[in-house]
């Protein structure tokens, strides 16, 4: 291009114009348009309108020891397709890691999920019934109804009877139960869950090696302090319903 006077002039034909060397003019000082940016001496990159008014990216350089200047240009839609594609390719493959690395989260929290249910699956899986379980299923520490000295239920009801009695609701509630006397004896004793088993039995070391009638005064057996002391004592003494908790987390 050219300067001649307040306008510019294109020495060349253009892309989009026909016709347009030495005829096509604009005033000099149009600031969008790189040609005007030429002639007021901006060298560089720039960007604008160009003849056509469509946003454009563009270099000026002046070219030395003559009145003449060159710009050459690119619509901005061309120069910045190849970035916008580059981008949404980035964003995609930055979802792509994103829904992996959730996919991958959720599949390690579900093993160990799974693993921790398999860890207690022998706690909701009813492997013995209350048929079974009452002599098959012998504590380690052994019967405590053979301490019983009272015997007055175990010889006006009989084994039967509470064995009957028992199984009912054990078939439903797949827990514990335990008769006892009114001074604390076990008449009847009967442990369908694994939870109840294990409590039991762990709570029962914890009085040591001693026999099971000190065993049943140290303190330390607490399914039998849920048992006897904290809700059947208190039912007796005080003839109302007890609901507790035990230590063991079921409602008594």
């Amino acid at each position: 291009i050219s300067r001649q006077g307040e306008e510019i002039v294109f020495l060349n034909e253009l892309r989009f114009r026909k016709n347009a060397a030495l005829n096509l003019r604009f005033p000099a000082t149009a600031e969008q348009l790189p040609a005007a940016m030429a002639a007021r001496g901006v060298e560089g990159t720039v960007e604008g309108l160009d003849y056509r008014g469509v946003p454009v990216l563009a270099a000026i350089r002046k070219i030395p020891d003559s009145p003449w200047f060159m710009v050459a240009k690119m619509d901005q839609a061309e120069a910045y397709s190849a970035i916008r594609e580059r981008a949404w390719w980035m964003t995609g493959f930055a979802l792509m890691i994103m829904v992996m690395g959730n996919m991958w989260v959720l599949a390690w929290w579900r093993r160990q999920s799974l693993a921790a249910l398999r860890r207690i699956e022998w706690l909701m899986t009813k492997d013995v019934t209350p048929e079974s379980s009452y002599k098959a299923l012998k504590p380690a520490y052994g019967h405590l109804v053979d301490l019983n000295t009272s015997r007055l239920l175990w010889n006006a009801v009989g084994e039967d009877i509470l064995f009957e009695t028992v199984t009912d609701y054990l078939k439903l509630l797949d827990t514990s139960s335990n008769i006892l006397e009114k001074n604390g004896d076990y008449t009847f004793s009967l442990a369908t869950s694994g939870w109840c088993r294990l409590l039991d039995q762990a709570s029962r070391r914890l009085c040591g090696p001693i026999d099971n009638a000190a065993a049943l005064k140290c303190g330390r057996w607490h399914c039998r302090e849920s048992c006897w002391t904290e809700s059947s004592k208190v039912c007796i003494e005080t003839g109302q319903p007890v609901e507790i908790e035990c230590r063991g987390g079921i409602r008594l």
